[in-house]
């Protein structure tokens, strides 16, 4: 999943998302964090070898649909290249904000279990939701975790060993905090379900065992291959709070009667304010929303000029 995300922030990169595509062995090793072009190719063979099967309904006709991830072509050389092509129909509906969230890939690549990562993966889709939470059964739950049939029989050890390490990672380096409620059948009954709640970080508390273990001071003049910003340019980081996020769906519901686009929106702001340091920005964010909604609902939408309303609701340290 780690290569699988990082081709994919590759191809979200250009405008053609689904035809053939290169990029450097040592750039994707750089971000897997390890130097075999071996273990590169076994995790590309891994991703042909799934077939993903859904069932969509459009415009009220139903749908069918079996693709696959990608094709590759692998240089065994590590000054070489790796050329690869998604399945242009799964493009169809992994682009789009609806159904596949944009995860960061920083904060991916923090991950060290797969547990941890695959919590982050999956929540990742409802952060920007009114209700942000994800329901699901124990069985769907141990087989989206790759939990084995014959493994963890007794619900205290898959609590313990897998549902409570993800959580405790995921809250660890994830910007929103996670929390898990069990579903059982009946009074002091066995666990059925589970519901993983998304919740403000300030509302969780970490253990010593989850702190993240300190690091060498950080360049502040690196540039970070991932954003093409150092820590240093302004705009590095423009974080918006879950509180900023969830006014932010409301303002959407009240305008077109769904937060869909939210993450969309997301991406307009932060592209507008590039470059800029911004001191607030939860107000920032919500004032160029509305401004935004209101231009979009104007009768006479000439008269509003991106670029200006940007410029006037810019907020400078």
């Amino acid at each position: 999943m780690r290569a699988f995300l990082f081709l994919l922030y590759k191809s979200g990169e250009r405008e053609d998302r689904t035809g053939l595509q290169r990029v450097p062995i040592q750039e994707i090793l750089g971000y897997l964090g390890h130097a075999s072009i071996e273990r590169l190719e076994q995790s590309l063979r891994n991703l042909t070898k799934v077939t993903i099967d859904l069932d969509y309904i459009n415009n009220g006709t139903p749908h069918s649909v079996s693709c696959h991830f990608l094709s590759f072509d692998v240089s065994r050389t590590i000054d070489g290249d790796l050329e690869y092509a998604f399945d242009p129909i799964l493009m169809q509906f992994i682009f789009d904000p609806k159904i596949y969230a944009k995860i960061n890939m920083a904060i991916y690549k923090e991950f060290k279990t797969t547990q941890g990562a695959k919590m982050f993966e999956i929540l990742s889709l409802y952060q920007n939701r009114k209700h942000r939470t994800w329901h699901v059964s124990l069985e769907e739950f141990k087989q989206r975790f790759g939990v084995a049939e014959d493994r963890y029989n007794r619900f205290d050890n898959l609590r313990r060993v897998v549902i409570e390490k993800a959580i405790e990672e995921c809250n660890t380096h994830a910007p929103f905090g996670v929390r898990v409620q069990y579903i059982r059948s009946g009074r002091g009954g066995r666990v059925t379900g589970l519901e993983f709640s998304i919740v403000p970080r300030s509302e969780i508390v970490l253990t010593k065992r989850s702190k993240p273990a300190k690091k060498k001071p950080r360049d502040p003049l690196t540039v970070d291959m991932l954003t093409g910003h150092s820590d240093t340019e302004a705009g590095r980081k423009l974080v918006v709070s879950e509180e900023a996020v969830a006014d932010a769906s409301t303002l959407l519901e009240q305008f077109y009667g769904t937060d869909t686009a939210l993450v969309t929106y997301l991406d307009t702001w932060r592209a507008s304010v590039d470059g800029e340091a911004i001191a607030d920005p939860d107000q920032t964010f919500l004032s160029w929303l509305r401004a935004r909604l209101e231009s979009e609902r104007s009768p006479q939408p000439d008269r509003f000029d991106n670029n200006v309303l940007d410029s006037i609701l810019m907020e400078f340290e």
